[in-house]
Parts: structure tokens; sequence; C-alpha cells
């Protein structure tokens, strides 16, 4: 929607951030920077204050794809795909350190987070409808959300979230950002959960 906005082709995106992200980095060292590239042009050009943090703020990079992988790789510090099941996290985790590996790049304080749509119900069944409504109509998907929440959300009662949970962490996540996938009556009743029954578990463990 927002590429038609701006009369942008959409297979454009990934091309024009990783010219973003190259051009970022430059100007917050403080150096002025001169640019020629596909989708940007720039002379002699900084930023001024420069960024808080240092060397630059941390970027952390989404999406599904190898090409995101890889841009992670040379420009993030960390990874924050959606729509993961723990095995595909567990692999990409191991093509982004081979795309480093590859350049030369020290992984030690890449930060490996997830983002998983979680939804605490009674049964797994009913926190899987609840999701389905919720993310079907977010992502405009005008078929069967269930198999896809399925797949890929935290569903059922808190224990069986605990357990989904770990899978990821067992495959490499290290930092989570829940979204919750509920009506808006519900949520405060989902952070209480998140926050005095399913965290305390892990950081007991």
């Amino acid at each position: 929607m927002e590429f038609n906005a701006a009369d942008l082709k959409l297979n454009q995106r990934g091309s024009r951030t990783d010219e973003c992200l190259n051009v970022l980095k430059q100007l917050w060292t403080g150096e002025r920077v001169s640019f020629s590239g596909k989708h940007f042009r720039m002379s002699d050009a900084m930023i001024n204050p420069g960024p808080v943090q240092q060397p630059n703020p941390p970027i952390w990079v989404s999406g599904r794809r190898d090409a995101a992988m890889a841009r992670a790789a040379q420009y993030g510090d960390g990874w924050m795909p959606y729509f993961y099941d723990p095995p595909r996290y567990s692999d990409s985790v191991h093509k982004i350190n081979a795309y480093a590996a590859a350049a030369g790049r020290d992984m030690t304080n890449f930060q490996w987070t997830h983002f998983p749509y979680i939804s605490i119900y009674p049964t797994e069944q009913q926190a899987a409808e609840v999701a389905a409504e919720q993310l079907g109509g977010r992502y405009l998907y005008n078929g069967d959300f269930l198999d896809i929440v399925r797949k890929y959300c935290l569903l059922g009662p808190v224990e069986n979230c605990i357990e989904q949970l770990q899978k990821y962490i067992d495959a490499g996540a290290r930092h989570i950002i829940f979204s919750i996938s509920c009506p808006r009556e519900d949520r405060a009743r989902h952070i209480e959960i998140i926050a005095k029954e399913l965290i305390p578990h892990f950081q007991s463990s």
C-alpha cells in the first residue's frame, strides 16, 4: 500500500533497504558522505547531531527470506523474523552465521530475537480461533488463517505456550518480543499471565 502511494515498485524494497542501511551506517560515523547508488544519491552529506549509541543505533533486521538473512549478516546487529516455526528459526541462525563467516564478521554480540504471536486461552482450539480472527484481519488474509496460526503462534493455556516457546529458545532465540493476539478487552489478562507465569518460568530455568 505504501509503495503504491509513493509510486515505487514493491520488488525494489530489498535493494532500497540495503542502500539505506549502507548509507546510514556511513553517516552515523560523523563523517561527510558522498554516495551514488541505484536508488539514492548524495554529495558531501552528514548527520548532525549524531547518534547517542556508538558506533550506531542497533539495527535489528526482520524478514522471512534468505535475502533478509544476508542483510542481517551484513548490516544488522540482530535478527527478528516473524511467522517462523522453530526448525525454520534454527535454519535461519545457521544461514546468518554462514553469511557472516563468509564475510569475516564476528557475531559475538549479535542479538537473536523472535517475534511470536501469542494467544492464551483454556484450549488450543479457542486460542487458535481467536488468533486467526485477529491476525487474518491484520494481514488482509481472505482464506482460513487457522493453519497458519497453528504452525507459527504460541497457543492454548500458558503451559502449552511455555512448551512451544522453549522450542524457539532451543532453536537459538535469546530475546522474545511478544505480540498479543486477542481482542482489546482481553489484553490486560494476557499481559498479567505473561508477566506472572510465562516469564518467571524461564527466569528460573
